[in-house]
C-alpha cells in the first residue's frame, strides 16, 4: 500500500501544471500584461499588438466578443473556442488617421466563463499627425448674439512634405473661407492660414464644415475642420411632455421656462405666447428668483377629451428674441388616469 501510495505521488508530479478537473468550468485568464505600448508612430500607420489569452478551466471556454470603445481601436481573435489549457491570440490594431498625441484605448474580450468579469487589454502610444491644426480642428463658438457674426483663423503645420488642395465649404450659414500659405523661413516645414468668417442665423445652431484634399501625400482622407455654436437665445421647457388625463373639470399642469443663453435675461411673463392659441387653453407665468418663469397651464375639459381621443397636441411657448420652446399636451398613462380619478 506505501508503495502504491508513492508511486501515486510520482505521477501527479511528472504531470504538467495547472491540473485541471474533468469537468470544471472554463476559466480566462492572460498570459502576460494587460497593456502594451505602441511606441511613437504615424497617422498613416497602423500598428498593432497581441495579447495570450488561455483557459485556465478544466471545461471549454468560448470567446463570445470583443467590445470595443471607439472605432480607433479594432481587435480580433484567431478562434473562439478554447480547450482545457488551450491559447487564442487577441490582436488589437489602431486604425489609420484615427488618433493624434498621447493615446491609451481598451477592449474588452468577452468570455462564457461563468460570472468571469471581461478581459480589459489596453494598447498606448502615440501618434505623430501628418497636420498639426490650432486652436483644434473643431471650434465652439459658444452662444453668440443675434446679429453678432463669427470670425476666427485655423492654424495648419506639416511635420513633412505636404500640399493641400482648395477647400470645399459646408455651411448652414452663410461663410466666407480662404486659404493662404503662412510666411516662414525658406526650408521651413509647410505651413497654411485658414480665415473663417460666419454669419450666424438668429436664434439658432449653425455648423460650418470645411474639408480641404490632401494632394501629397496621395491616398490620404481630406482634412477636415468645423465651426459650430448657437446664435440668440432659446427657450426651453421642463418637463417638455405635460401629462393630461380625461376629466370633467378643468386640469391645471406646471412647467417651467428656462433661457439658454448668457445669463442677466429676465423673462418677463407679459411677453409670453402660446402658439396655436386655443379656447380652452389658458396660462399664467410667475417670475422666478433666476430669470425664469413657473407656467402654470389650465386646460379645459373639452381640450382633454380631444387629447384622448385624437392623440397628443404640440405646443409652443415663445418670447421675443428666442428660439421658442416646445411641449406637447398628452393624455396621461393608464396608473396615472387611475390615481387621478381616485383624487377626484
Amino acid at each position: 500500500m506505501k508503495s502504491l501510495f508513492m508511486l501515486c505521488l510520482v505521477c501527479l508530479a511528472l504531470r504538467p501544471y495547472p491540473v485541471y478537473s474533468e469537468d470544471g468550468p472554463g476559466r480566462v485568464a492572460l498570459d502576460g500584461p494587460d497593456s502594451k505600448g505602441l511606441g511613437i508612430f504615424r497617422d498613416s500607420e497602423s500598428p498593432s499588438a497581441s495579447f495570450t489569452v488561455r483557459n485556465a478551466g478544466g471545461g471549454p471556454l468560448k470567446i463570445t466578443g470583443i467590445m470595443k470603445t471607439c472605432g480607433c481601436a479594432g481587435a480580433e481573435t484567431d478562434k473562439d473556442m478554447l480547450a482545457p489549457g488551450a491559447t487564442a491570440t487577441v490582436r488589437v490594431a489602431i486604425a489609420p488617421y484615427t488618433l493624434e498625441d498621447a493615446f491609451s484605448k481598451s477592449v474588452f474580450v468577452l468570455t462564457d466563463a461563468a460570472g468571469a468579469q471581461p478581459l480589459r487589454l489596453t494598447v498606448t502610444g502615440e501618434c505623430v499627425p501628418l497636420f498639426s491644426v490650432r486652436p483644434s480642428k473643431s471650434v465652439d463658438t459658444g452662444w453668440l448674439p443675434n446679429g453678432a457674426g463669427w470670425e476666427g483663423a485655423f492654424e495648419l503645420a506639416a511635420s513633412g512634405p505636404a500640399a493641400l488642395g482648395a477647400p470645399a465649404v459646408t455651411s448652414d450659414c452663410p461663410a466666407a473661407v480662404s486659404m493662404g500659405a503662412a510666411p516662414g523661413p525658406a526650408g521651413e516645414r509647410p505651413r497654411w492660414v485658414i480665415p473663417v468668417s460666419l454669419t450666424p442665423p438668429s436664434n439658432s445652431a449653425f455648423r460650418c464644415r470645411i474639408a480641404i484634399p490632401v494632394l501629397s501625400p496621395t491616398n490620404r482622407p481630406s482634412l477636415v475642420l468645423e465651426v459650430a455654436g448657437r446664435a440668440g437665445a432659446e427657450l426651453f421647457a421642463v418637463p417638455g411632455v405635460a401629462a393630461v388625463p380625461p376629466s370633467l373639470t378643468p386640469v391645471t399642469r406646471t412647467v417651467r421656462l428656462r433661457l439658454s443663453a448668457p445669463r442677466g435675461r429676465k423673462l418677463d411673463p407679459g411677453q409670453l405666447r402660446a402658439v396655436p392659441e386655443m379656447e380652452g387653453l389658458g396660462f399664467h407665468g410667475e417670475p422666478e428668483s433666476g430669470g425664469g418663469l413657473t407656467v402654470c397651464i389650465t386646460v379645459s375639459p373639452d381640450i382633454s377629451k380631444r387629447i384622448a381621443d385624437g392623440g397628443p397636441i404640440k405646443l409652443a411657448f415663445s418670447v421675443p428674441d428666442a428660439a421658442p420652446a416646445p411641449l406637447t399636451l398628452q393624455t396621461a398613462a393608464p396608473d396615472r388616469l387611475e390615481q387621478d380619478s381616485a383624487a377626484r
